[in-house]
């Protein structure tokens, strides 16, 4: 079991510095910066969880694009088509990735997405993702979003659990190999108000969590979360903070984040010329695509480039539309010419 701590040493020397924020300061506060080649449980209220996985998702992929021009981020999602459903909300993260002023695009590009719909299917991803991790070798962030779901229904709990220990396992030790930040969520069990609950799968996720804290919605707000902090290796615990999830504090001294744009813009183009308009079916809409580039976004770079909008495809349209613009105010000016002709037609006409 320690073969994997020694293997990521030297990633870990390498990447010491490597922390990102949870992107509330109350929640920082209470954990510490979320850290490379650290495991982490985060169980209880599954909205907050999820909010929470997504934030520290795009946190993490700021602070990498800080010091690299690529990164990759693995998010495994746990479904239960009977019970819970944890999928990935692409417009939240976009969203954040936007308030963040990162190109979602390129977000977008650095996140690799498996599902599990069953016991069986989970052992199978856990396989993949490990075989994936080492034949990438550096990894920023692994996600493993409610794997004791299988858990919950009388249909699946005896092979989810046999599921959850072995699936677990491989996913911890392919991220503390790759020296990468190990995010993993749960439900809780019940529990009587005057006890802390456990969470759903302890038994095993608990134990080789190195940081574990419990997420609890205070009231009938949907931000606003009581964070109670059970294990940390230098904290005394139990104890908890109240924070508001909706309150997100984003660090923008980290330098640049983003390649320069015209290394977006080019590879844009590129993937829009391989795998849209070769798959457009009308040939004068090919056409129209290399006339839209050669006349409106290639002249424009320097405009595109000094525009507010975060995404490469939101300036590309901007600058569609202006050129539009600009067509039909030709297209307006000939009629109104051949308007004026046609009236000194008919005067001339009406003269005879």
């Amino acid at each position: 079991m320690l073969e994997p701590f020694v293997r990521a040493h030297s990633l870990l020397e390498k990447n010491k510095y490597f922390k990102i924020s949870t992107g509330n300061s109350d929640l920082d506060g209470l954990l510490g910066s979320i850290e490379s080649g650290t495991s982490y449980l985060f169980y209880g209220d599954e909205p907050s969880l999820s909010l929470l996985v997504h934030h520290m998702m795009v946190n993490g992929a700021r602070r990498a694009l800080s010091s690299s021009s690529d990164f990759h981020i693995i998010y495994i999602n746990n479904t239960d088509y009977y019970s819970h459903r944890t999928l990935l909300d692409v417009d939240l993260l976009g969203a954040l990735c936007k308030r963040s002023h990162m190109d979602p695009y390129l977000v977008f590009n650095g996140i690799s997405v498996f599902a599990a719909y069953s016991p069986g299917r989970q052992l199978e991803v856990a396989k993949q993702v490990s075989s994936l991790v080492k034949a990438l070798g550096s990894i920023c962030m692994i996600v493993f979003h409610n794997p004791a779901c299988f858990m919950g229904s009388e249909r699946t709990r005896e092979s989810g659990l046999r599921s959850l220990s072995r699936s677990f396992v491989e996913i911890w030790q392919a991220s503390m190999e790759a020296g990468a930040t190990l995010v993993t969520t749960s439900p809780a069990y019940e529990s009587s108000p005057d006890h802390t609950p456990e969470a759903a799968g302890s038994r095993y996720l608990r134990h080789l969590s190195i940081i574990v804290a419990y997420f609890e919605r205070v009231g009938s707000s949907k931000s606003h979360i009581e964070v109670t902090l059970t294990k940390h290796p230098s904290r005394p615990t139990p104890a908890s903070a109240l924070v508001d999830l909706s309150q997100e504090e984003v660090n923008y001294e980290l330098g640049r984040v983003t390649p320069p744009f015209h290394m977006l813009y080019d590879q844009m183009v590129k993937e829009l010329r391989e795998r849209y308009q070769l798959a457009l079916i009308d040939a004068d809409r090919r056409t129209a695509f290399d006339s839209l580039l050669d006349e409106a976004w290639f002249p424009e770079q320097a405009a595109m480039n000094n525009s507010f909008l975060p995404s490469v495809i939101d300036q590309l349209n901007l600058t569609a539309n202006v050129d539009n613009r600009r067509l039909i105010n030709e297209l307006l000016d000939r009629i109104r010419s051949l308007e004026a002709e046609v009236d000194v037609l008919k005067k001339r006409l009406g003269e005879t």
